[in-house]
C-alpha cells in the first residue's frame, strides 16, 4: 500500500485548516460478499428511494455515513461520475476511470462509493490504512478499488471556511467536528479490527456516546417529565388530595405546589386524573382547591371500568403534562402480587409517558394496618409486587406526624429511591400542613427562623455518635438532648428538638425508625 496520496486541488486558494487538516478519500466497488457483481435489482436496493427529498445524494443505507450518525472522522459517500472524472484526471493524468457494472451513460455510480476520513497530513498515510480495507455491509463487500497495485486514493484539502459552512448544517447540529488526533485513527483503526471490518459494528462502535439531555422535572427535584413517579402512602393519610393539588396546579399553567416549583414551561398540555375509587370526591376537592372554576385543562374521566390501555388510547392525540393514575390497583389487570401483571401495568405508562414525554404519579397504598413513623419506613410496607419499587424512577413517600404531613423521597438505607444525580433531586422531606378549608398543603416551616448554630451543633454531635457506634434518636432515653453531648451544651431542649426536625427535613439527618444517622454527603 502507498504511504504517498497525491492531493486533488479542490481549494488551490483556500486556507487549509489548523494543522493542515486534510480528507483522505478512497474509491471503492460494492460486490456481494463473495465478490461476485451484484444485479440491478441488488444495486437498486443499496440506494435511498428514488422519491427522497434529495435523489441525488445516493446515500447508501447500509453503509455508514456522518448523516446517519457515524463519527464525524470518517464515513462513505455516492460517487458522481462527472466529479470522479475531473479528479482522476488531475490526480492520476488518465481520462479512463474502472466503470462499475450498470452505470454507463449515468451520472451515478451505482455500485461505487468514495471512503473518506478527516486527519492531518501526516497522519494521511495511518488514514488510508484504516480506510482501504474490505468492509462488510450486510450483504455486501465494499472493496477499495486499485490503480497499479495502490489503492485509488487522494487527499482533497477544504478550507476552513467551507468546513465550517458544511459543519454548520443543521445535519450535524451538536455534534463534534473531526478529530486531527492521531491517536483518535489508531482508536478507529483498533475497532476495526476487533469487529472484523463489519461496518454496521463499526459505526456503533466508534461513534462517541451522545450526550444525555438534561432531565426536566413538573415538580423542580421531585416529579421527573418522561418518566413514572410513584407515591406510597397508607390510607387516609391525604394523597389523592395532594395529587388532586398538583393536577389542579399544573391545569392553571404551573405555580406552587407544597412549597416546589412546578414551572409554567413543563404545564403546556392537559393534567389527567385517573381515579380509579371515587371522581366524585376528586371534583369536590378541585372545587374546594379552586372554587373559581379556573382548571379547565384538567380532565377526569368518568368511571367507565375500561382497561387502562383503552383509556390512554383515548386521550392518545391530546397534549398532556401530567398523568395521575389512583390508585394503581385499580387499573391493573391481575393479581397485585403478580410480577408480570406489575411489569404490564407499569409498561403501558412508561410508554405513554415517553411518547407525550409527561409526568405520572401513581398512587399505591400500604399493607392494611401499615402505620410507617418516618418517610423511610415506607418502601418496607408497599403493598403489591416488588415491581411497584423497582419500575419507577422516583419514589416518593407520605406519612402524617401529628398536625403535619411529610412528604419526600425515602432514603431506608441512605441512598434515596430515584436514580437521578443527587445533586437535581430534593433530599429530606418536605412538612406540610393542610388548610382544611381549601385542602391545599403548605410548608410548615415557612417564616420559621432558623438557628444555624444549633443545626451546626446537632450534626456534629450525630455525626459522632454515629462514628462511635452509639444509637441517638429524636427523643426517648436516647434522644440527642437527653444523651447531652458535649457539642450541644448551652442549647435548651427545644432548639436541639427543633435542630433535628430541620437537619431531618433538609435531608442531612435520617430518620430511620427513630435512629438518626447522618446522611453522607451528597454526590454529584
Amino acid at each position: 500500500m502507498t504511504t504517498k496520496l497525491k492531493a486533488a486541488p479542490d481549494n488551490p486558494d483556500g486556507t487549509c485548516l489548523p494543522g493542515d487538516l486534510v480528507r483522505v478519500e478512497v474509491l471503492a466497488e460494492i460486490t456481494r460478499q463473495d465478490g461476485k457483481p451484484l444485479t440491478d435489482a441488488e444495486t437498486q436496493d443499496l440506494w435511498t428511494p428514488r422519491d427522497h427529498p434529495e435523489p441525488d445524494l445516493g446515500i447508501i443505507d447500509v453503509w455508514w455515513d456522518d448523516d446517519f450518525g457515524a463519527p464525524p472522522e470518517v464515513g462513505a459517500a455516492s460517487i458522481n461520475r462527472q466529479d470522479l472524472e475531473w479528479t482522476w484526471h488531475e490526480v492520476y493524468g488518465a481520462q479512463r476511470i474502472p466503470r462499475a457494472r450498470g452505470t454507463k451513460g449515468s451520472n451515478r455510480c451505482d455500485n461505487l462509493v468514495e471512503l473518506y476520513g478527516y486527519c492531518r497530513e501526516e497522519d494521511a498515510p495511518a488514514m488510508l490504512r484504516l480506510l482501504a480495507r474490505d468492509w462488510h455491509v450486510g450483504n455486501v463487500l465494499v472493496t477499495p478499488l486499485e490503480y497499479y497495485g495502490c489503492p485509488v486514493a487522494w487527499l482533497s484539502r477544504i478550507s476552513n471556511d467551507n468546513l465550517d459552512d458544511y459543519w454548520s448544517d443543521e445535519t450535524f447540529e451538536g455534534s463534534r467536528r473531526p478529530s486531527t488526533s492521531a491517536a483518535r485513527i489508531a482508536e478507529l483503526t483498533e475497532i476495526a479490527d476487533m469487529v472484523g471490518n463489519n461496518a454496521t459494528w463499526f459505526s456503533k462502535l466508534a461513534n462517541p456516546a451522545p450526550t444525555p439531555p438534561a432531565p426536566r422535572f413538573l415538580v423542580e427535584g421531585l416529579v421527573p417529565i418522561g418518566n413514572v413517579t410513584l407515591l406510597a402512602a397508607a390510607r387516609k393519610v391525604g394523597k389523592s388530595t395532594l395529587l388532586t393539588e398538583l393536577a389542579v396546579t399544573v391545569a392553571q399553567r404551573g405555580g406552587q405546589w407544597c412549597g416546589f416549583t412546578v414551572p409554567k414551561a413543563a404545564c403546556n398540555g392537559f393534567a389527567v386524573y385517573l381515579a380509579g375509587e371515587d371522581t366524585d370526591e376528586v371534583h369536590a376537592r378541585i372545587n374546594a382547591q379552586d372554587p373559581l372554576g379556573r382548571p379547565a385543562r384538567l380532565i377526569v374521566p368518568p368511571r367507565s371500568g375500561k382497561p387502562l390501555g383503552d383509556l390512554l388510547d383515548e386521550i392518545s392525540t391530546l397534549a398532556i403534562a401530567l398523568l395521575v393514575v389512583d390508585p394503581a390497583r385499580a387499573f391493573m389487570i391481575g393479581d397485585e402480587d403478580s410480577s408480570d401483571a406489575g411489569n404490564t401495568f407499569f409498561r403501558q405508562i412508561e410508554d405513554f409517558v415517553q411518547a407525550k414525554q409527561c409526568a405520572a404519579i401513581v398512587a399505591q397504598h400500604l399493607k392494611k394496618d401499615a402505620a410507617p413513623r418516618t418517610i423511610n419506613e415506607i418502601p418496607g410496607y408497599v403493598r403489591g409486587t416488588g415491581v411497584f419499587l423497582d419500575r419507577p424512577r422516583v419514589i416518593l413517600g407520605m406519612v402524617r406526624a401529628g398536625e403535619h404531613t411529610l412528604i419526600g423521597i425515602p432514603a431506608p438505607t441512605g441512598d434515596p429511591l430515584h436514580n437521578f444525580r443527587q445533586s437535581i433531586m430534593f433530599s429530606g422531606q418536605r412538612r406540610l400542613t393542610r388548610d382544611e378549608a381549601t385542602m391545599r398543603h403548605l410548608p410548615a416551616d415557612q417564616g420559621a427562623v432558623v438557628d444555624t448554630a444549633a443545626n451546626y451543633a446537632v450534626l456534629a454531635a450525630v455525626r459522632r455518635l454515629n462514628a462511635e457506634g452509639r444509637p441517638v434518636s429524636r427523643t426517648g432515653k436516647s434522644g440527642i438532648y437527653e444523651i447531652g453531648p458535649e457539642e450541644i451544651r448551652g442549647f435548651s431542649r427545644q432548639k436541639v428538638r427543633a435542630a433535628a426536625d430541620a437537619l431531618i427535613d433538609a435531608g442531612k439527618l435520617l430518620d430511620n425508625s427513630g435512629e438518626l444517622i447522618a446522611a453522607a454527603p451528597r454526590a454529584a
